[in-house]
């Protein structure tokens, strides 16, 4: 796949070509299936709910919720992206499932107070200029005792086996500073509790990938190692050495690469 920048998803539709990031979106959403689940599971939606899914993408997840609030239910899903919207409502023509999917800004969601039963923002948070905004947002259009569910990858977390800790430390350490909230998944809980939620809960959920080409698409490794040796923070013989390391390792069966997610979930007093 081609390599996604960084900052892709802070500005979609800015970006050449929108239909590679959905494509993205989808490769990567399988690879990580089971987190997925686990992160809907913990949204606790039931039957006749009104809930919001924050930078839903092409929506998958938000026709997943909306198979679970039933036909009395309500899903609503927002992106800021045009492109990620008119995706997400091609996909859901024809389909009966209470969703709708609208153009919206996280930071200032046009969107009534105490709408929504429960929200939710997975992988979102980390692209976003001003998280505490827009979880301000999510509480202001919670009801009381709506559960707010945060799901994002900590960068910080990540863990490469490679024949060179040192080399791929400075590697991981510049990957981090290149994403806008590298490790916003760690500061949600302090967010939540700055701003009144209560019942806080953290769940870390670790992703273990074992084969370099699902570590490419999912977590563009490779890029990661491209933009370093750019930024001059490694050389290009460091680099061409690490990834020789990796695909070598890859076809010995003994790549890993992991990082660790942490889904945060608080609710508006009641």
């Amino acid at each position: 796949m081609q390599e996604i920048s960084t900052t892709a998803f802070d500005h979609v539709d800015e970006t050449a070509e929108p239909e590679r990031l959905i494509g993205y979106l989808d490769s990567v959403g399988s690879a990580i299936s089971a987190y997925k689940q686990q992160m809907i599971g913990l949204q606790g939606a039931r039957e006749r709910d009104v809930l919001l899914d924050l930078g839903c993408g092409a929506g998958d997840d938000a026709r997943t919720l909306a198979r679970l609030v039933g036909p009395e239910g309500r899903v609503v899903g927002v992106d800021n992206s045009e492109a990620m919207v008119a995706e997400a409502r091609r996909r859901q023509d024809g389909s009966e499932l209470p969703v709708e999917f609208l153009l919206g800004e996280a930071h200032g969601l046009d969107l009534p107070d105490e709408l929504f039963d429960g929200c939710r923002a997975e992988r979102v948070f980390q692209h976003l200029a001003d998280p505490r905004a827009a979880l301000a947002e999510l509480a202001r259009v919670s009801r009381p005792g709506a559960a707010i569910v945060i799901g994002d990858p900590d960068w910080e977390t990540l863990v490469i086996d490679s024949s060179d800790p040192p080399l791929t430390r400075r590697i991981k350490c510049h990957l981090v500073e290149c994403v806008a909230g590298g490790g916003i998944a760690h500061e949600v809980r302090g967010l939540m509790r700055e701003l009144g939620l209560q019942e806080l809960s953290v769940t870390p959920m670790t992703i273990v990938l074992t084969e370099f080409g699902t570590a490419e698409m999912a977590v563009q490794v490779g890029a990661a190692a491209r933009r370093a040796c750019d930024a001059d923070v490694i050389t290009p013989a460091e680099h061409d050495a690490w990834i020789a390391d990796l695909r070598a390792r890859d076809t010995a069966d003994r790549f890993l690469l992991a990082f660790t997610s942490y889904v945060t979930r608080g609710h508006r007093p009641r």
